[in-house]
């Protein structure tokens, strides 16, 4: 009965160890994903206040324009 109470001694300590471990592999996961999403948000926030750039008015031009669709065929005319 003596090497059953160590084995379920060593199983329940390499289970509280392995547990920590996840402990600590989330807890630097989620600090990863915090600075993360801290840098995406500066970095959109930073194209926000620059506004589009002329590459993207230009790509939102072009394919607006080839679209063939009028702003007109959108808008509500009552008099027709």
């Amino acid at each position: 009965m003596e090497a059953t109470e160590r084995e379920a001694h060593l199983i329940a300590e390499v289970e509280e160890r392995f547990m920590k471990l996840i402990e600590i592999r989330e807890a630097k996961f989620i600090k990863m994903m915090d600075a993360r999403e801290k840098k995406y948000k500066a970095l959109i926030d930073e194209c926000m206040a620059k506004g589009m750039s002329s590459k993207s008015k230009t790509f939102h031009n072009k394919h607006s324009k080839s679209s063939g669709l009028d702003d007109k065929a959108f808008s509500s005319n009552d008099d027709e």
